[in-house]
């Protein structure tokens, strides 16, 4: 059975993808012992000395998350999609305001990515489901569930004017 999708084409197996997006690189610290709550922290390596390391941490995004935030950049600004401590999804444009709540759940961290000037996101539902949405005039769509399932989160990339998602299935 084939299934139409945004994606047009869902590849699964693993994509090893290596972008470059400006000058940022984002991670997960500050892990709290006891309730297993993360922090959402940035670093930017603009700052990077004579022997080109990376600077120290800086907090960026307010907020925690179970899983790894992922990001994007989008009109010169960078958007954050996470977990939420609740396993709501939850959506931030650059790092002023509050995060905007999205429909659905999700047991994974998500993924995002921006391709042909859209941003695309993809989740694992907390039926193990795949499903992918898009932004379109700053408002998200609907959630669209693609065909299979994954009991891991998976992972987006734009390459050559395509659209890749991949998971582990």
């Amino acid at each position: 059975m084939k299934t139409r999708s945004l994606f047009g084409k869902l590849l699964m197996s693993l994509v090893l993808v290596s972008l470059l997006v400006g000058s940022l690189a984002v991670g997960s610290v500050e892990a709290r012992v006891g309730d297993a709550r993360m922090g959402i922290d940035a670093i930017r390596d603009d700052k990077k000395d004579d022997r080109d390391r990376w600077s120290g941490w800086e907090r960026y995004f307010d907020g925690q998350t179970l899983s790894t935030p992922a990001m994007a950049i989008m009109d010169n600004q960078i958007h954050m999609m996470i977990r939420g401590l609740d396993n709501g999804i939850y959506f931030k444009r650059g790092n002023r305001g509050g995060w905007e709540r999205l429909n659905g759940e999700t047991q994974s961290s998500p993924a995002l990515v921006y391709h042909n000037h859209t941003l695309y996101a993809l989740v694992r539902g907390m039926d193990n489901g795949i499903y992918v949405t898009q932004m379109e005039r700053g408002r998200w769509r609907r959630w669209e569930r693609l065909e299979g399932g994954t009991l891991s989160g998976g992972s987006l990339a734009s390459y050559n004017g395509r659209l890749y998602a991949a998971i582990q299935f």
